[in-house]
């Protein structure tokens, strides 16, 4: 295998940025089938359909300076942070630690690798028996399963902020890591908005699928980020402006305007880990393991957000705040004055 230490300049990245040609992208508008018969896509964004006042208005969030460039493409990808993700394999399994170490993790002999322990999976499906792992072993209900905490490959993008003074680096996870309902506390507080519901279950006035008051986005700052990154890995990470009263994030998700601008943007599969934490997972053999995640924008009304489709589309209209069964896929910003390892897929080859 052949590795390059890439050392990021503002140079080299605004080069290359200057010789990336944007990638049309051929996607399905055709809306898959699955058992939520209910939530069909009812709206779509595609691509090759990002109208121009799309495009305004991602050039209006783009002005501001923590804003992705729309122009950016893909430039590779690292290994950083670890997370749960493929199922254990029998041998592993046979030699697995009765108790977790001090990792919070089990530990295996057989490998000397660590696995996270899923006693009572749950897939997100009303037919048993349609799920597999990626090993094409069926899913079932009542057995026990351990996943291989592995390192998490993230998508580079790049990063630049509109006065071309500062670069960083935007990251994707590779894969749907897990799910989580957006908003876990709120009701219909008047006839036509839904609000978030504090603690004492009283209406809070904040519209149900507000990003900076979300259940989602206190899991990925206060859970994930600290399970996924050692300390050393958190000082290369930079925090993201949500333009919001200067709230910022360490870790987040897409906006769908960020989503629909990234060239060579692809569906993403879902984990064997996520596959068995309830996310939803497309069965159809044309799409079979990708997986819906969520974005950060609101849907059609106050209860629902939009999200990202296991097709390649973008539904307009959203899903319910409280579904459970629509999949993480988290992003993060980096440090690029730091040497860092940039993989290509060429070098996996």
């Amino acid at each position: 295998m052949s590795r390059k230490i890439f050392k990021i300049s503002m140079v080299a990245l605004v080069v290359a940025i200057c010789f990336t040609l944007f990638v049309s992208c051929d996607q399905s508008s055709n809306n898959v089938p699955s058992f939520f018969s209910d939530e069909i896509v009812e709206s779509e964004t595609t691509f090759s359909n990002f109208n121009e006042n799309d495009q305004g208005a991602y050039n209006s969030e783009a002005s501001n300076a923590s804003v992705l460039d729309f122009n950016l493409g893909y430039l590779g990808y690292i290994e950083m942070g670890y997370y749960p993700q493929t199922v254990a394999e029998r041998k592993a399994v046979a030699q697995m630690s009765k108790v977790t170490d001090s990792t919070g993790y089990y530990y295996s002999t057989y490998d000397n690798e660590h696995y996270e322990k899923v006693s009572t999976p749950k897939v997100a499906s009303l037919n048993p028996n349609t799920y597999e792992f990626s090993t094409q072993d069926t899913i079932e209900n009542g057995q026990t399963y351990y996943f291989k905490v592995e390192k998490i490959r993230w998508d580079i993008y790049g990063r630049i902020n509109a006065l071309g003074q500062t670069v960083n680096l935007f990251l994707v996870s590779h894969n749907i890591l897990d799910s989580s309902e957006f908003q876990a506390s709120y009701g219909l507080a008047t006839s036509d908005d839904y609000e978030i519901k504090d603690q004492n279950g009283q209406f809070t006035g904040i519209k149900a699928n507000t990003w900076e008051y979300s259940t989602l986005r206190q899991y990925l700052n206060e859970t994930l980020y600290n399970k996924m990154f050692t300390d050393e890995e958190k000082a290369l990470i930079v925090a993201q402006d949500t333009n919001i009263d200067n709230i910022k994030d360490n870790i987040s998700i897409c906006t769908t305007a960020t989503a629909t601008g990234l060239k060579m943007f692809p569906t993403a599969q879902v984990t064997d880990y996520a596959r068995v934490r309830n996310t939803f997972m497309d069965t159809n053999k044309k799409y079979y393991g990708n997986g819906r995640y969520w974005l950060r924008d609101a849907g059609n009304n106050t209860y629902r957000v939009q999200y990202y489709g296991s097709n390649a589309t973008i539904s307009n209209v959203g899903e319910s705040v409280g579904a459970e069964y629509i999949g993480v896929r988290p992003t993060i910003i980096l440090n690029a004055s730091s040497t860092i390892q940039i993989l290509t897929d060429s070098d996996n080859k």
